[in-house]
């Protein structure tokens, strides 16, 4: 972050070329070929300072553009295995490449690809989060409408038993009582005769009438009372 305030990076992926701390070039995008011709256009005009510099393990190859390094490059240095290491990450199968540039210009745009498919992916994963919260909700909302629904369900089949539940649909009288026999004596004069003993209650037949026959409200028409 110190380093993207000082030199104001407000972009990513932002490159940079430094000489002596001063910005001597500014590339914003990954544009490969751009890159390396901003490098190779740095690296020529600055050949002349890196003869000042030892390097250990001989002396470094050519910067001539299309200069192909070679496995003794660097004698004793790990930076060819790493780079073909690269290479075979970058394009795995085939031929390997021997210019470092390009390998770079190759890793830099599988780092953009990844970073783009991450981003995407990244939203991607919101957007399921928010659509499964949103079925959550619905879920419980339809749970409680089919509770409610099955609350009313009973509550109307409770209505339509009590208000289905009518009288039964014939009446039978009561049993009559065994008729007490009466125990031997001397008969009376007139003769054997019993009271009558009502054990009969009396049955309300109206209901088994059609409703024509139980109909008043045209009474007054059929049966006029100055008739």
């Amino acid at each position: 972050m110190d380093i993207a305030s000082k030199y104001e990076v407000k972009a990513m992926p932002t490159f940079l070329l430094i000489k002596e701390g001063v910005v001597v070039g500014r590339l914003v995008g990954a544009n490969p070929e751009e890159i390396k011709k901003r490098i190779e256009t740095h690296l020529q005009s600055n050949t002349h300072l890196i003869d000042h510099f030892p390097v250990p393990g001989g002396e470094l190859p050519s910067l001539e553009p299309g200069f192909h390094w070679s496995a003794n490059s660097f004698p004793g240095s790990t930076s060819v295995v790493r780079f073909q290491e690269l290479n075979e990450i970058l394009d795995p199968g085939r031929s390997a490449k021997t210019d470092k540039t390009v390998i770079l210009a190759d890793a830099i745009r599988m780092i953009t690809h990844l970073r783009n498919e991450a981003t995407n992916l990244k939203d991607s994963s919101q957007d399921l989060l928010v659509k499964i919260n949103e079925l959550k909700v619905e879920k419980n909302e339809l749970r409680d409408e089919k509770q409610k629904l099955k609350t009313d369900k009973e509550r109307l089949e409770q209505h339509l038993k009590s208000t289905f539940c009518g009288p039964p649909t014939a009446f039978y009288p009561p049993a009559h009582p065994v008729m007490p026999v009466p125990c031997p004596g001397p008969t009376p004069v007139g003769g054997n005769k019993f009271m009558p003993y009502m054990g009969f209650q009396g049955v309300p037949m109206w209901q088994f009438a059609p409703p024509a026959a139980v109909d008043t409200s045209k009474d007054h028409v059929h049966r006029s009372p100055l008739a």
